[in-house]
């Protein structure tokens, strides 16, 4: 199989190399359960959902529904007892479902990479006390066309996740792209970051306040109807929630609480002589060297906020069953992200009452900044559940 090459697109003789060198790895795997190999980018961080992992990393999306909060009441819901958020397949994913699954492979195209989105399907819920493995393989490599910098190189890793006896809990499809320069250009830097008035921040602290998950009121799907629509507000984006997200997700597992010897002599120095991690998505000198305004978000944290954006609307008797969500553009520091879904279809399919959604996201000067869509199974009043 050979990568097709979009026209007018012109490799140098190593861009063709190495794109067909990725492309002779397609089919490889790319997990490694052995956790001293974390440094590399593939292992999970989580890889078991005990209470703690599934109560922090809610805390890190700042989505505290009570059936993966609270025990008392997560045994009255229908998984009997405290499930993980369906995003929770990230922490459990080789590298996060980052860029980092794919280190394994050894040279990888251009300087720099962008996180471009995933499919997500879920057969279970994630109970607690699931003890996950994955089976995660390259699944393929394609040439884009990039508005910005002229040619985009997709990765594509599958994962399956699965119980400790073998049943397939969850799939996913996620994908990043890698760039030949880490540069933008004045449509990116002339960006000014938002700054809030007093007002404006009670506004926006009084409609998180009505924002909440729709519990055990079970949402049926006979009074569902195509053009019904819901919202969820995330933001001012924060560094607090860059932080909690980022120590729940996956890169800090790359790094250590000491500067490895190894290093010391190999990893450029920092500004005070040794090394230190520096990385756009937090620092913004570091960002700005790069023509970014500021510090900004992770994909699949805002993934993640798609997939809450469903959960709060289907309540406790809902499903959510596939979640696909592309990231189009930044969310820097201070920036809203205004999630908005709404039904499009309503099938039957045996016994399960699926609604199918479309899945946009905004900022606060309006720009589309991800789309998706997702199937949610709810229940019937005339279908036994």
């Amino acid at each position: 199989m050979t990568v097709t090459i979009p026209a007018g697109i012109e490799l140098t003789p190593e861009e063709a190399r190495q794109i067909e060198f990725l492309q002779s790895k397609i089919g490889t795997k790319l997990d490694d359960p052995n956790p001293l190999n974390a440094y590399h980018g593939q292992t999970p961080f989580f890889r078991e959902a005990n209470i703690d992992a599934i109560f922090h990393y809610a805390w890190g999306i700042d989505d505290l529904n009570p059936m993966w909060t609270d025990p008392e009441y997560a045994r009255k819901t229908p998984p009997g007892t405290i499930v993980a958020p369906p995003s929770f397949l990230f922490p459990a994913a080789p590298g996060g479902m980052s860029g980092s699954q794919f280190f394994g492979l050894g040279a990888i195209f251009g300087e720099h990479e962008t996180w471009g989105g995933a499919d997500l399907k879920w057969y279970d819920w994630i109970r607690l006390g699931t003890r996950i493995s994955t089976e995660t393989h390259l699944k393929d490599v394609v040439v884009k066309r990039s508005r910005l910098s002229g040619m985009l190189l997709q990765l594509i890793g599958h994962s399956r996740y699965l119980d400790d006896e073998g049943r397939l809990l969850a799939e996913s499809d996620s994908w990043i792209f890698r760039k030949r320069k880490y540069q933008y250009g004045t449509e990116v830097s002339a960006i000014k970051l938002q700054e809030w008035s007093r007002e404006e921040v009670d506004e926006l602290r009084a409609r998180k306040a009505s924002e909440k998950p729709r519990g055990a009121e079970p949402r049926f799907w006979d009074d569902v109807r195509e053009g019904d629509s819901f919202t969820l507000l995330k933001g001012p984006y924060s560094m607090m929630s860059n932080y909690c997200y980022l120590s729940l997700w996956h890169p800090t597992h790359m790094w250590r609480g000491d500067v490895p010897w190894s290093d010391l002599d190999t990893r450029a120095p920092g500004p005070l002589g040794f090394p230190d991690v520096r990385n756009p998505h937090y620092d913004t000198a570091d960002a700005k060297t790069k023509g970014l305004p500021g510090a900004f978000d992770y994909g699949p944290q805002r993934h993640s906020w798609s997939s809450q954006l469903l959960t709060n609307w289907m309540g406790d008797d809902g499903f959510l069953e596939s979640l696909s969500f592309r990231v189009k553009g930044f969310n820097f520091i201070g920036d809203l992200q205004i999630f908005t879904g709404t039904v499009t279809g309503k099938r039957r399919e045996e016994d399960r009452c699926l609604v199918e959604c479309s899945i946009a996201a905004r900022n606060q000067r309006g720009e589309d900044t991800g789309d998706g869509s997702a199937v949610v199974r709810l229940p019937s009043r005339h279908v036994a559940s």
